[in-house]
């Protein structure tokens, strides 16, 4: 398929103090401080360690789970190694970069700036042979033309170029209109502001020496000389973790003045242990994923896994297959070909209960010897692996039927049941 491409006009620059409509400054990426002050942006957000951690989580099972492209033959279907997009989504989508690190990293994107975007390198055959991660923030979604038009900005500057949206990998976060997903970041930015304004009262709290700010005080004036080799020498006596525990000593009739209240008064430890679950709530993460362990049991963590798995994983899932499925495969191979993640290896428990439930299905013919072993990466036994006991012990049945009527037949005497 042909790629067409369209130069415009280069915009010019618009201080960000002239753009005041929020949508516009989103997506150029100019966002408001947040009540505490603090700016909050995908690169800010992620130097909260529960915001970090969440979207790992997410990005990294993504990125691990295993995808395959399978081809369907009737009522059966058979993993279509020879696909070219089987390279692309277990290989390498580009040959640079692992098929891992695609997944993860794109889906880092829709986390973080709500959309993730790769373009697709097709062949005269019109299949995808390579896919090309695209700057989220270069990227801009042009609906002119009733129909979506991405204007993709090049990294070293110049007019956008355009890219149909079939020749675009668009994986979106929760969205408004069903397209263009809206940043988490930006619906929890006040969370994760008062979260980061926590990290930074913490290490300016220890840097000043454990101490609440206050005022040295003197009856008498003070000159600015004077004020400020006063300042000098009380900091360098008492800032710093290493002085915490040296002793003040004020002259000249100074006394101390404290203001401002403590920690414990702030409930400074229980904002950030709150905070935590914030996070946790915000991205759909169990808060012991978030290393919080004081809602978590023996007996409930596998359960808050499932949950995760369902409420949180499957969606980008299902995000992940149908738009790989609607974008990687020509409107012919849609018929037949589909990709599927594999989330099994997430939902098997411990060995004992995953033992227990694999023998179940064994003796129920719902799984086969062979197949029991690849979970545990071990070779199969064969031919006869491939079949499932409860069908194998059916042929053994027959075999045996027909052996002894055969016998029956040779020594001339007629079966029982003719």
């Amino acid at each position: 398929m042909p790629r067409r491409r369209k130069h415009t006009a280069k915009a010019s620059v618009t201080p960000s103090s002239t753009v005041t409509d929020p949508r516009i400054r989103e997506i150029l990426g100019l966002y408001d401080t947040t009540t505490t002050g603090i700016e909050v942006n995908e690169f800010t957000a992620l130097n909260h360690a529960a915001v970090y951690r969440a979207v790992s989580i997410i990005a990294n099972a993504i990125g691990v789970l295993p995808l395959k492209v399978y081809r369907r033959l009737g009522d059966t279907r058979q993993e279509a190694v020879d696909h070219p997009a089987t390279r692309l989504l277990s290989v390498s989508p580009d040959s640079w970069r692992t098929a891992a690190v695609f997944r993860e990293t794109l889906t880092a994107h829709a986390l973080l700036r709500g959309n993730g975007y790769a373009e697709i390198v097709r062949n005269t055959r019109g299949q995808a042979i390579e896919l090309h991660l695209l700057d989220p923030r270069l990227v801009r979604i042009d609906w002119s033309n009733k129909r979506p038009v991405y204007r993709v900005t090049p990294r070293t500057g110049g007019s956008p170029v355009e890219l149909d949206h079939d020749q675009v990998i668009h994986i979106p976060a929760l969205s408004w209109d069903g397209f263009e997903g809206r940043p988490p970041i930006t619906c929890a930015r006040e969370s994760i502001g008062l979260g980061l304004a926590a990290d930074r009262f913490g290490a300016m709290f220890y840097g000043k020496g454990g101490r609440p700010m206050g005022f040295l005080k003197k009856a008498a004036r003070l000159t600015k000389t004077e004020r400020d080799t006063l300042r000098q020498e009380w900091a360098e006596l008492h800032e710093g973790v290493d002085n915490f525990w040296n002793v003040g000593v004020l002259s000249g009739g100074l006394e101390w003045q404290a203001v401002g209240i403590s920690p414990k008064d702030a409930e400074f430890l229980s904002t950030r242990q709150f905070q935590i679950r914030e996070i946790a709530r915000w991205f759909g993460v169990p808060p012991h994923m978030l290393a919080d362990l004081e809602k978590a049991t023996y007996s409930n963590i596998e359960h808050m896994l499932i949950e995760f798995v369902m409420f949180t994983l499957m969606p980008w899932v299902r995000r992940w297959e149908n738009e790989l499925r609607l974008k990687l495969f020509t409107r012919v191979e849609q018929f037949t070909y589909y990709v599927e993640f594999n989330l099994d290896a997430m939902l098997r428990g411990d060995a004992l209960n995953r033992a227990m439930a694999n023998e179940i299905r064994l003796r129920n013919g719902a799984l086969t010897p062979n197949e029991w072993r690849k979970q545990d990466n071990q070779p199969g036994f064969g031919e006869i692996g491939d079949k499932p006991l409860i069908l194998a012990s059916q042929l053994a049945t027959l075999e045996q039927a027909a052996s002894g009527e055969l016998a029956q037949l040779r020594m001339g005497t007629p079966p029982a049941d003719e």
